[in-house]
């Protein structure tokens, strides 16, 4: 129960990191800010989070074998849970007419 928790709040958080960065860059109307480079930044930063999430989620094994898995954990929790993330985003245009 502990993991699904753990999961659920790494989740959440990363969430509302992805809602507030594209909230700052429509509302502030910031758009000389934004770049693909921004967005490839982003998405490794993304993914270091769900890496330091896989490390909470699996602090009971700390060997070096793990650290592999830890990888690959983080990449299949950060290629799993993006497109949810860009739908909200993306939901959150549409509700609040911002343009895309």
């Amino acid at each position: 129960m502990k993991f699904f928790i753990r999961f659920f709040c790494i989740g959440i958080l990363i969430a509302f990191l992805w809602i507030g960065l594209d909230a700052f860059y429509v509302h502030f109307k910031v758009p000389y800010i934004y770049s693909k480079y921004l967005d490839l930044l982003w998405y490794a930063l993304t993914y270091l989070l769900w890496l330091w999430g896989s490390l909470v989620l699996f602090k009971q094994h700390i060997t070096i074998k793990k650290y592999g898995f830890r990888l690959f954990t983080a990449f299949i929790l950060w290629a799993i849970t993006l497109p949810i993330y860009l739908v909200i985003t993306l939901s959150f245009h549409v509700a609040m007419e911002w343009p895309l």
